[in-house]
């Protein structure tokens, strides 16, 4: 928390977030608001608490020298048990906390759109069939405000189910972050991202400033990289530790090199005449042509997953290897060839089944149910008759 705190005040200040004064400023900060504020709730939970047991505690004695009925003690422990949970549940989810009926949540985010989301927004789409990301701080931490995510794909966002791989990239002592100069750019063109959003001024290899209005500036990424591109060298290791301190490394260049996590008859090579083109992009489908002269190895900037997702090379099934730490890469032949991503998870495909399976069950059965009960209903009446 006091590097979250450091990373904050290193923005405010336009200063490296090792600066012994932003250190110092950060620690200041925890410790004489968080520190205490937490420790003032602990004490009072702790005296609610004992509160609690000598009452519970009570009732049970009462109860096993009948003074108490088996009825009134449920009545009490169902009352006690309620407002403890109640009481709990109202700090997250309190009067104040309640939208008005009102409120329209699209537009509330359409109204913090600032100008520089407007010209992130314009200039983000790639000449494929994908955009490219973003990484905006005019809101706040980009890992904490989703809000900008709404106009375009962006690296952040606030979802704690993000995969470990990904969290493990944007810490403070990452590859993306822990670097001398604050942040690496070719780390963030690996991701794809093209625009950096922040308020202030920075100097860094690899980003120009293309748009400026009232101190919010957007810097263009001349490192980033496309969608899938293809490498000239691979660095194979056996550990995914391995592989993340390779990615630290300042020598490390993700346009001409990829790091493989498996031992593998994979091989690369440089070719000027290869090409990749982004046909199709969306959440379960990604849709590609490649052509090579020689084999080589294709990166995917997409998050590695293996539960559900195969790739294929016009058809046939391929591995997928872990690359880069964190993205997806695939052997690749010589010649022309139609690549395809599909995330397609058995579990899903096997639920679906289930359950297409017994809805035409129940409907079989209904259906018999009441064409048993029409036939029997007629018989009746011509019986009647």
């Amino acid at each position: 928390e006091v590097q979250q705190y450091a990373q904050r005040v290193a923005q405010q200040s336009n200063l490296d977030v090792r600066n012994p004064m932003v250190q110092q400023r950060a620690s200041q900060i925890v410790n004489s608001q968080l520190v205490p504020a937490r420790k003032e709730k602990t004490q009072a939970d702790a005296v609610r608490y004992f509160i609690l047991v000598l009452v519970i505690a009570g009732l049970s004695v009462a109860f096993i020298k009948n003074k108490v009925s088996p009825s009134l003690l449920l009545f009490a422990l169902i009352l006690l048990v309620s407002y403890d949970m109640i009481s709990v549940d109202k700090r997250y989810i309190n009067e104040q906390a309640l939208a008005d009926e009102d409120f329209n949540l699209e537009d509330a985010v359409v109204r913090s759109k600032t100008p520089a989301d407007s010209f992130i927004e314009q200039n983000i789409q790639s000449d494929e069939a994908y955009e490219y990301r973003a990484l905006s701080y005019l809101l706040g931490s980009p890992f904490s405000v989703a809000v900008p995510s709404y106009f375009y794909p962006s690296l952040g966002g606030n979802n704690g189910a993000k995969l470990g791989v990904f969290q493990d990239l944007i810490e403070q002592d990452g590859p993306i972050f822990g670097v001398a100069e604050g942040i690496n750019v070719s780390i963030l063109g690996m991701l794809n991202v093209k625009y950096l959003a922040i308020g202030g001024n920075i100097q860094l290899d690899g980003l120009t400033p293309v748009f400026n209005n009232s101190g919010a500036v957007v810097f263009e990424n001349t490192k980033v990289l496309p969608k899938a591109f293809f490498v000239d060298s691979l660095i194979t290791v056996t550990t995914p530790i391995d592989a993340y301190e390779q990615l630290k490394l300042p020598t490390f260049n993700p346009a001409h090199t990829a790091i493989v996590e498996q031992a593998s008859t994979i091989q690369t090579s440089i070719d000027s005449t290869s090409q990749v083109e982004v046909l199709t992009y969306d959440n379960h489908t990604i849709r590609l042509t490649a052509k090579r002269s020689k084999p080589g190895f294709l990166v995917l900037s997409e998050m590695y997953y293996p539960k559900g997702w195969t790739a294929t090379v016009n058809g046939e099934e391929v591995p997928i290897y872990k690359t880069n730490y964190a993205l997806r890469g695939i052997q690749v032949p010589a010649g022309s060839h139609m690549i395809s991503f599909d995330f397609a998870p058995r579990s899903y495909t096997l639920g679906s089944t289930i359950e297409w399976g017994s809805n035409m069950i129940q409907w079989a059965l209904a259906s018999f149910v009441l064409f048993t009960f029409f036939t029997k209903r007629k018989e009746e009446t011509e019986d009647e008759a």
